[in-house]
């Protein structure tokens, strides 16, 4: 699986998050998946530290997998992981207990694992801007999205997945059509590109009738002058 843009991390991450999470939380979890993966779905580390308890951490955020729990599709469960960013994204909801606790994350921590002093923090700059691409993806100017619950709910529904495009089999092509739609729908849906039509049409009313009128005074004239002319005729 391909490397995964911020915002679809961001998005995957809005998903599994509970109601009520903040923009900050959000930032938190895209920068941490930022260090800890490089938001590579595919990562795969720990792989020397492995025990009869312990696989290897997983996916987006690294996720640590338990052996005992494979198979299970538990938040640990390493084949549940393997190849799923919306997996990914939901194990690391659960370990986070809902985005509200990163210390069993050391890029969080630091090398000491006490506090938030770790390398997440160089990530958050990349993290924001993640997260308002996010948001411009699923807003426009007659439906602005401004927080996390409304951006989950945006975001959510078959047309949303087809836009997000983290299906292997559909990744490519999903994703070259979305950005290849983005600029005609923004369009469609700016209010000023409805105003410029609304005012096109009514220089276009105006015209038509300012024709007619034309029309119509010179079809008079025209026929006063054949009156006139019978009548001359005729007397």
């Amino acid at each position: 699986m391909a490397r995964l843009a911020g915002w679809q991390v961001a998005v995957l991450a809005i998903r599994a998050s509970p109601p009520g999470t903040t923009n900050e939380q959000i930032v938190t979890a895209l920068a941490i998946s930022k260090g800890e993966s490089g938001w590579d779905p595919a990562a795969i580390g720990d792989t020397t530290i492995t025990d009869a308890t312990w696989g290897p951490s997983v996916g987006l955020w690294q996720s640590r997998t338990l052996k005992a729990e494979r198979g299970t599709g538990s938040p640990r469960d390493i084949d549940a992981l393997t190849g799923n960013p919306q997996a990914q994204a939901a194990s690391m909801a659960s370990i986070s207990g809902g985005l509200t606790n990163w210390q069993p994350w050391s890029v969080y921590t630091g090398p000491d694992g006490r506090g938030s002093d770790g390398p997440w923090r160089q990530h958050v700059p990349a993290a924001e801007d993640a997260l308002d691409a996010a948001y411009d993806r699923f807003s426009n100017d007659q439906f602005p999205v401004t927080t996390v619950d409304e951006l989950r709910s945006a975001s959510g529904g078959a047309l949303a997945d087809l836009a997000l495009g983290i299906d292997d089999n559909v990744v490519q092509p999903i994703a070259s059509a979305a950005d290849a739609l983005a600029g005609p729908l923004a369009i469609l849906t700016s209010r000023s590109t409805w105003l410029r039509v609304g005012l096109i049409t009514g220089a276009f009313v105006l015209l038509i009738v300012g024709i007619l009128l034309l029309s119509r005074e010179a079809i008079g004239g025209v026929a006063s002058d054949v009156l006139a002319a019978r009548t001359g005729g005729t007397t």
